[in-house]
C-alpha cells in the first residue's frame, strides 16, 4: 500500500497516529507493506514561505515520531510489524520543480514565479485566507523571485518510512 501525504501536515501527532497510520498498519495482510511518503521541508519552498511568514513550520512531525506514536498506539497488536524509518540517506528524496534554464536567468517570467509561489504554499498547506492576505501585494513575487535566484532552481524534501507486517511463521 503506498500512503503519499495521507495527512494535512499541521494535524497533530495524536490525530496523524491513531487516524491513518494505525488504520492502515491493521490492515496490512501477511508480508503487507504500508510505503508512506510526506513532505519533510528545509527546503527552497520553505524558505519561500517564511519570507512571507517568518518562523512558520507546517513540517512538526517527522517520521520517527510518527512511528513511535504508531507503535505505542498499537501496543501488543503490533508486535507483528515492523516499523522502518532509516536513515535519512534512504528516506528523504527531493522533489524538484523543473523550469527551462532560461526562466531563471537575470528576469525571472511571471509565470514561473507564480507557479514557484504556488508549489510552496500547496506544499506548506497554507490556508486560503491568509494567501489572499498575502497575495495582496507583491511581496510574495519579490519573495519567490529572491529564493529562486538564490538556489537556482525550486525543490522539496520529502521523507518516507515503511510499515510492514511479519509473513506467518507457521
Amino acid at each position: 500500500m503506498i500512503a503519499s501525504q495521507p495527512y494535512r501536515a499541521r494535524a497533530p501527532l495524536d490525530f496523524k497516529a491513531k487516524r491513518v497510520v494505525v488504520p492502515l498498519a491493521r490492515s496490512l495482510a501477511p508480508g503487507g507493506r504500508l510505503i508512506a511518503i510526506h513532505s519533510h521541508g528545509d527546503d527552497p519552498g520553505l524558505e519561500i514561505i517564511r519570507r512571507i511568514w517568518p518562523g512558520e513550520d507546517p513540517f512538526t512531525t517527522d517520521r520517527h515520531s510518527l512511528l513511535r506514536a504508531a507503535k505505542a498506539e498499537l501496543g501488543s497488536a503490533g508486535r507483528d510489524l515492523n516499523f522502518g524509518a532509516y536513515a535519512d540517506a534512504r528516506s528523504l528524496f527531493r522533489y524538484d520543480m523543473h523550469t527551462l534554464p532560461s526562466e531563471i536567468s537575470v528576469t525571472i517570467g511571471t509565470s514561473t514565479l507564480f507557479a514557484a509561489w504556488n508549489a510552496a504554499t500547496y506544499v506548506a498547506q497554507i490556508e486560503d485566507q491568509r494567501l489572499s492576505e498575502a497575495m495582496s501585494s507583491g511581496a510574495y513575487l519579490e519573495a519567490t523571485k529572491e529564493v529562486l535566484r538564490k538556489h537556482g532552481e525550486l525543490w522539496f524534501w520529502d521523507e518516507s518510512y515503511v510499515i510492514s507486517r511479519k509473513r506467518d511463521s507457521g
